[in-house]
C-alpha cells in the first residue's frame, strides 16, 4: 500500500527575531556528507570482491579458488584449433588443490588425462559438462584420467558456486580448482570456453578443443590417448 504524505504545518514569522548562526547547521552537513562518502567506498570495494569461501552441500567449508604451481607454459590455441603449433609439446605440470583443500596434481606420469577447463557461467559449459558426465558414467573414461579444472569463477554470474554447480551437475572425475588469476587456464592457453586438452601418457598434448564439441569427437581423442579401450 502506497505511503502518503502528511502535509507540513507553514511556520509563523516572527517580526524581528534574531537570526540563528548557521555554523553549527553547516559543520553538521559536512560530517554527515564525509560519512556518507566513507560508507560508500567501502561498499564499492567490498562490493567488487569475489568471496572465497562458501559453505558446501554438506556443511563443509570449500574454497571456489586456490593457489596453483605450474611449471610449463604452451601458447593460446588458434581460432579454429587449426595449425595447432602446441600439438606434440610437453604439457604443463601443475598441483593445486580441489575445493576442500585437498591436493592434486594435474597429471599423473604414465596416465592418459583429458583436462577440461569449465566456467559455472558458459552456458556452452552448461550444455557441454552433462555430456561428459553422462559420457563417464557409460564409458568408465576408458582408461583416462579426466580433470575438471574450474576457472573464471565469479559470485557475481549464474550457477555460483562452482563447487555446488559440479557436485548438481554429478562430475565423477577429478576437480582442480584455479586461481582468481586463473593461473592455470593460462598456462594452457586457454582462448573460450569449454576448453579441453588431451594429454597422452608421455606427457605430451595430442589435442585441443575449444567450444562445444559432439562426444563422437571426444572419443576419438581418446582413442588416439589410449589405444587399448
Amino acid at each position: 500500500m502506497a505511503t502518503t504524505a502528511t502535509p507540513r504545518p507553514t511556520a509563523s514569522k516572527k517580526k524581528n527575531q534574531p537570526q540563528k548562526s548557521t555554523g553549527t547547521g553547516l559543520l553538521i552537513g559536512i560530517t554527515v556528507a564525509m560519512v556518507a562518502v566513507g560508507i560508500l567506498i567501502v561498499v564499492l570495494i567490498s562490493g567488487g570482491d569475489t568471496p572465497t569461501t562458501v559453505t558446501g552441500a554438506n556443511g563443509q567449508k570449500v574454497s571456489e579458488f586456490q593457489n596453483v604451481k605450474v611449471d610449463g607454459k604452451i601458447e593460446p590455441m588458434p581460432e579454429g584449433g587449426a595449425n595447432d603449433t602446441e600439438i606434440g609439446k610437453a604439457a604443463p605440470t601443475a598441483t593445486g588443490k580441489d575445493f576442500a583443500g585437498n591436493d592434486v596434481t594435474l597429471i599423473t606420469p604414465g596416465t592418459p588425462t583429458m583436462i577440461v577447463f569449465l566456467a559455472h557461467w558458459c552456458p556452452h559449459c552448461n550444455a557441454e559438462a552433462p555430456l561428459i558426465v553422462d559420457w563417464m558414467k557409460v564409458n568408465g573414461n576408458k582408461g583416462v584420467d579426466v580433470v575438471a579444472v574450474t576457472t573464471g569463477s565469479d559470485s557475481a554470474k549464474p550457477n555460483w558456486p562452482p563447487s555446488s554447480w559440479l557436485a548438481n551437475l554429478g562430475w565423477g572425475g577429478r576437480v582442480l580448482a584455479d586461481s582468481k588469476d586463473a593461473t592455470l587456464a593460462q598456462a594452457y592457453g586457454l582462448t573460450g570456453y569449454p576448453y579441453i586438452v588431451f594429454v597422452d601418457a608421455q606427457g605430451n598434448v595430442t589435442a585441443r578443443m575449444s567450444g562445444e564439441k559432439p562426444i563422437a569427437d571426444i572419443d576419438a581423442e581418446i582413442a588416439k590417448i589410449n589405444p587399448q579401450t
